[in-house]
């Protein structure tokens, strides 16, 4: 992109969008760490919490105004004793943390203890370790470009422009029927790339088409509930690694014990469920055992308490709709007369 040779962005920074307004040059950066790092365990992360975009400094460069922003990352510590819950991911140069990397391999091989290696280098040992585990240090892999609102419509978006409809309003208004929530900018900004050059969308990688709702609904549903479209992204989905395979086949397992009422097989299930090595359904299935016998009996008998509850859910509204205007007997009577 031209706007990376006008602008050089420390290393560890990727150049995500450039743009005009009122003579000022607003560049936008993200970090390219793959999974940062809690500052107190270097533990990585891998949920994050919320985005933010923080404006790092307005500089000047080649006589041209530049506002500098930044897209940080707060993300969850895994880290059970961990203090630090949620932390803002460090976006200290990537340089530093490679040359102390490459000194703690130095060291090692010297045979010195991780303790002094932590020393020497200003870290923790506990950094050390998680180095020495993923053998690179933090923020070294390419991280990938941020999906973007438009990505998913932009292949329509360009269908249409190609069949003549050319109008960015139009446009605009046909993909927000279809689900899109982000400003008719975004569709001008595409309209005008359109214009300039000719551009041919590859076609998107299933991570980038789904979200991780219609993910995870397409591995509960049934099969016999999915049309064609939605078995292929399936599909592709399990394709991408074995552990989502295995997911989709113990999800489907357990909504078959549940919709069929197969309680007996559900210790099979839970066996299946601890050698799979899926820490979050291994936690469902632990909070099934401590209530085990109302479990097997939700998913073996016909009988429910759902009358019981509507009677409760019926009393509570008449009680309300008395307040303050109705006795405990006019109460009784409604209750022991009601319909």
């Amino acid at each position: 992109m031209e706007g990376k040779t006008v602008l050089a962005l420390p290393e560890g920074l990727e150049l995500i969008g450039l743009e005009q307004m009122d003579g000022l040059l607003v560049v936008t950066a993200a970090s390219t760490q793959c999974a940062p790092r809690c500052p107190l365990c270097g533990v990585p992360a891998r949920w994050v919490h919320s985005r933010y975009t923080r404006c790092v400094a307005d500089l000047p460069c080649g006589g041209q105004p530049i506002r500098l922003l930044l897209q940080v990352r707060k993300c969850f510590c895994e880290q059970g004793d961990c203090p630090r819950k949620i932390f803002v991911e460090r976006l200290a140069r990537l340089a530093t943390n490679q040359e102390r990397f490459d000194s703690m391999i130095e060291l090692q091989k010297l045979g010195i203890p991780q303790d002094e290696v932590a020393r020497r280098l200003g870290v923790t040992k506990r950094t050390v370790q998680n180095w020495n585990k993923h053998g690179s240090c933090p923020g070294s892999r390419r991280r990938h470009k941020q999906r973007s609102l438009f990505d998913p419509y932009a292949a329509y978006v360009l269908k249409r422009w190609k069949d003549g409809c050319k109008t960015g309003s139009i446009l605009y208004q046909e993909i927000k029927a279809q689900g899109y929530r982000g400003s008719d900018q975004q569709v001008y900004r595409f309209l005008r790339t359109l214009k300039q050059e000719k551009v041919e969308l590859p076609e998107l990688p299933i991570l980038s088409r789904l979200s991780v709702r219609e993910s995870l609904w397409l591995l509960a549903r049934p099969l016999d509930d999915l049309e064609a479209d939605e078995r292929a992204d399936l599909e592709a989905l399990c394709q991408l690694s074995t552990e989502l395979t295995a997911l989709h086949l113990l999800v489907q397992a357990f909504g078959q014990i549940v919709r069929k009422r197969e309680g007996h097989r559900l210790d099979e299930w839970k066996r299946q469920v601890a050698e799979s090595g899926i820490a979050e359904l291994q936690r469902f299935a632990k909070g099934l055992k401590r209530d085990k016998e109302a479990v097997e009996a939700g998913l073996t008998l016909v009988y429910s308490n759902g009358v019981v509850e509507g009677k409760v859910n019926k009393l509570k509204l008449m009680k309300r709709m008395g307040y303050g205007r109705a006795s405990f007997p006019f109460l009784r009577q409604r209750i022991l007369h009601a319909v």
